[in-house]
């Protein structure tokens, strides 16, 4: 009777959490489409059908636990992995996300470290196969937790945190420019660990991933309002908004860079071409900025960016790595060359109004 009144507990809250997922799919399908399959789409996307098989595989695992019978052992082998598995994922996406979301780009050093430990779960359950160390299944098709369950916890725990860092280093250096609500999805995720961990027979950890992927759309929906569709950095209307408050909190250095030559590739190779090198000029100038500032499309052919410091060395390291991404790039690619120009200014008393280094910039591109 407890079996079966735990069987409906798992099964409706793991329903719930399967039809918000869906509901997001549906929403979000248009991420996977070609042109919108960045890291940020791809990180997302990968987080909503990951926890939606975790949902699915919840209830089957726990139906044939204590199910005797070959089938029902191979059953409960393959979902419990799954679900092990799984949250090494989801968690790995979510610090892929928040890392291309908030600098731009992850390090091959940071995603490799992150892989390590996703090996370091899988592993664990290729031991468990001939030693159970994660969990066990015995002749009578009982589920048992051992240690790595508890392992597993751990190891989801230094990913999480490594998230949770990142989102403090950006904070720290690009202060109100590198912002996002992380608490919507770790806070569901924290208590549904503590309760699952202490009580057998209830399933919340995968609900409650949904409900925080949902917190994570409806974060990027409420910035949508200040992304520029094309590119996915900040628009005009952002620097409209916020331009005071990031001025009054950082000695600020703004730039403006200009693709003088983006008539030319729409006449050359057309609109579709120019296009994708508005698209990849977006994307040299975020990965450059990385967690110093933010970049903002402010016109067809221009992109402000707004530095959270004024020393030299840095406004050096920065235009250095800018004309290098777009040299390297003119170096190897044959049918597209960028040609820009740049400049910037120091934030002081006499420009610190958004119009007024607008126009400094736009002098000096003259």
């Amino acid at each position: 009777m407890e079996h079966l009144i735990n069987m409906k507990m798992v099964f409706v809250g793991n329903f719930i959490g399967l039809t918000l997922l869906v509901i997001l799919f549906m929403e979000n399908a248009w991420r996977l489409h070609r042109g919108n399959r960045n890291g940020e789409n791809i990180a997302i996307m990968t987080m909503i059908l990951t926890c939606a098989a975790s949902c699915f595989l919840d209830p089957i695992a726990y139906y044939v636990d204590g199910l005797p019978g070959t089938l029902s052992r191979i059953v409960a082998f393959i979902s419990n992995d799954i679900l092990f598995l799984s949250y090494g994922v989801i968690s790995i996406s979510w610090v892929y996300f928040m890392a291309v979301h908030l600098e731009g780009k992850i390090s091959r050093r940071h995603f490799i470290f992150l892989l390590f430990l996703v090996g370091f779960v899988v592993v664990m359950l290729v031991v468990n196969r001939f030693n159970p160390i994660a969990f066990e299944i015995d002749a009578q098709g009982n589920y048992t937790r051992k240690v790595g369950y508890f392992i597993n916890l751990f190891v989801n725990a230094i990913i999480m945190t490594d998230g949770i860092l990142l989102y403090a280093r950006c904070r720290r250096k690009g202060g109100f420019m590198k912002s996002f609500p992380i608490a919507g999805y770790l806070s569901p995720l924290a208590a549904a660990v503590i309760v699952q961990s202490y009580f057998y027979g209830v399933s919340v950890i995968s609900p409650s991933i949904a409900v925080g992927i949902a917190s994570i759309i409806a974060g990027l929906k409420n910035e949508h309002a200040y992304r520029d569709e094309q590119t996915n950095l900040f628009n005009r209307s952002y620097l409209d908004a916020y331009f005071t408050k990031i001025v009054a909190k950082h000695r600020v250095t703004g730039f403006m860079i200009r693709l003088k030559n983006l008539d030319d590739i729409n006449l050359a190779s057309g609109f579709q071409e120019g296009d994708r090198s508005i698209v990849r000029a977006a994307s040299f100038l975020n990965e450059a900025v990385g967690d110093l500032g933010v970049v903002a499309r402010f016109s067809t052919d221009r992109f402000v960016v707004l530095l959270n410091t004024q020393a030299d060395t840095i406004i050096r390291v920065l235009e250095d790595e800018i004309r290098n991404d777009f040299e390297r790039f003119n170096r190897n690619n044959k049918v597209v060359n960028y040609a820009f120009d740049m400049c910037h200014v120091k934030l002081k008393k006499e420009n610190s109004e958004l119009f007024l280094m607008l126009n400094e910039l736009n002098q000096l591109l003259k």
